[in-house]
């Protein structure tokens, strides 16, 4: 596979709503990630690498992107 110059990404923020999903994923503080968060998932997009600053807040365990990928297609309508 070609290195690629874009990566996916998805908005967080720590205006939390309960009983959201699958638009929104809780992800609890850890690493740089100090607060209580929702992922948002309809509003991932593609940015170039370059814009790309700093470290990343923290990194995610494969249970909790599994969630993530079982969100988005539900939300794009795909099983």
């Amino acid at each position: 596979m070609p290195h690629l110059r874009t990566f996916f990404l998805s908005s967080l923020t720590t205006n939390l709503i309960d009983d959201a999903q699958p638009l929104r994923i809780r992800i609890k503080p850890k690493d740089k990630l100090h607060k209580e968060s929702d992922l948002i998932i309809d509003q991932i997009r593609a940015i170039d690498n370059q814009r790309l600053v700093g470290e990343p807040l923290t990194l995610c365990n494969q249970d909790f992107m599994d969630q993530v990928h079982k969100a988005i297609f539900e939300v794009i309508g795909k099983n």
